[in-house]
């Protein structure tokens, strides 16, 4: 009987051994996994640089940024609200793509390149050359706040203008036709601390309705509480001001408020100008309609600010640019629908969109059904939209 225990005892041990053994071997280093080379290689491949054209059509400038953010961006502490996503420390959007790190100003004539003197720790923005061409606006986060600075066109060289903009609706800064000031946001002074969350709710949160159906809102971060609302008026307050390029004077204009855009009255400006702006813009987005797909991209390679370009169209078209851009899309879709052995997938693709469903929903936005029922419906007399 002692015999036939013995084996039982010593496997017993062995296990023993094995798990102390185990127990006393490294565990595995903290922190992130990296992949292998090849693929740390592709990701952090640089991206293909943005091109903003001078309104004098004398000269580009090529906007490099990083493949994507680090984990210090994303672990930076966001607020969402209105439908925005904001970093509180600075007052600007919270940082979803890589960081703009490089400006080089090309001549188009000769090809001659010189490189923009950026701050150190590069995270630039917004940018801008001024009407006549001879400045180049552009935004510096820092840890804590949000900077302007400009550059000359002619040897690269730029200086900070003022500091403490309000970034939280989007570009901060617009340049004025004369190209001597910029009208910017601006956080205003003594804003001192944000509203803190009551410890105890001073009531129930109360929505109210019409009473009539509705479909279901699909707005993502809608302000919910009345301290939502707190933080979006604390946030979301700017001073308007004109800054002078030349000595970086600061002229508040008005009292700080929330809002939106701005824009100066436009009886100094150069109509003819401001025209001619709005047109050349116009006949780009004809021209590039099938790749381009944001605002964004549309103003920086026009050379203007986003509020800029969508007041030229609103004066001069009374649309949007973003809907100019869509209706142009839309008519070619339509007439690529006429030929029955194109897929929607495919003519998607032709459009830039990301793929047939994005198509899809934008087509039915613009002719209330989907590209196969309009195919199915519209004889050819219905396939085109007033631009």
């Amino acid at each position: 009987m002692l015999r036939s225990k013995m084996p039982v005892f010593a496997a017993a041990a062995l296990v023993l051994s094995a798990l102390v053994a185990l127990q006393a071997q490294p565990g595995p280093a903290s922190g992130y996994l990296t992949p292998p080379k090849v693929i740390v290689d592709t990701l952090d491949a640089a991206p293909t640089p943005t091109v903003v054209v001078d309104p004098t059509r004398r000269m580009i400038a090529i906007v490099e940024r990083k493949s994507m953010p680090t984990i210090a961006d994303l672990s930076q502490p966001m607020y969402r609200l209105a439908g925005e996503r904001i970093n509180p420390k600075t007052s600007g959007p919270q940082q979803r793509t890589g960081a703009t790190t490089a400006i080089t100003l090309r001549t188009i004539a000769d090809g001659v390149e010189r490189k923009v003197v950026v701050p150190a720790s590069p995270r630039l923005g917004a940018v801008s050359f001024s009407p006549n061409g001879k400045f180049l606006s552009f935004t510096q986060t820092r840890a804590d706040g949000i900077d302007l600075y400009v550059a000359d066109t002619a040897t690269g060289q730029s200086r900070l203008l003022v500091p403490d903009l309000n970034a939280t609706t989007g570009d901060p800064c617009d340049w004025l036709e004369s190209g001597t000031a910029l009208l910017c946001h601006f956080v205003p002074a003594g804003r001192g601390a944000e509203p803190k969350a009551p410890a105890v709710p001073a009531g129930p949160n109360i929505q109210e309705t019409a009473g009539k159906a509705a479909p279901a809102p699909t707005f993502e971060d809608l302000l919910k509480t009345e301290h939502d609302e707190a933080l979006f008026e604390y946030y979301y307050t700017s001073q308007l001001a004109l800054v002078d390029v030349a000595k970086g004077v600061k002229t508040p204009v008005g009292k700080p408020g929330i809002l939106d855009e701005a824009s100066l009255s436009p009886g100094n400006e150069d109509h003819t100008a401001a025209f001619s702006t709005y047109m050349r813009c116009r006949r780009h987005i004809e021209d590039h309609h099938v790749r381009l797909m944001q605002l964004r991209e549309i103003a920086q390679e026009c050379g203007v600010s986003e509020a800029y370009l969508c007041r030229l169209f609103q004066r001069y078209d009374r649309q949007t640019p973003y809907q100019f851009l869509t209706r142009l899309k839309m008519n070619r879709a339509a007439k690529l629908l006429e030929d029955p052995g194109r897929l929607v997938k495919q003519i998607a693709a032709d459009l830039s969109y990301r793929d047939a469903f994005h198509f899809s929903r934008a087509f039915k936005n613009v002719f209330g059904v989907s590209p196969r029922g309009f195919r199915e419906t519209f004889d050819d007399s219905h396939l085109s939209l007033p631009l």
